[in-house]
């Protein structure tokens, strides 16, 4: 089985309104589906769940 997508993950950080703003960007960024570069490969970039942070 071979994908065709690279998923980037991105730890949330210590405010969760920059953790919403940074899932709201991953979002964006995806929906570009830019391929890697010399590649086929799509990019998905996606947050984690910030809602562990206080």
């Amino acid at each position: 089985m071979t994908s065709s997508a690279l998923h980037i993950c991105i730890n949330p950080v210590s405010a969760p309104q920059r953790s919403r703003a940074i899932a709201a960007l991953c979002e964006k960024l995806t929906d570009a589906e830019i391929a890697y570069p010399g590649t086929n490969l799509v990019l998905h970039y996606f947050a984690k769940d910030a809602s562990g942070i206080t």
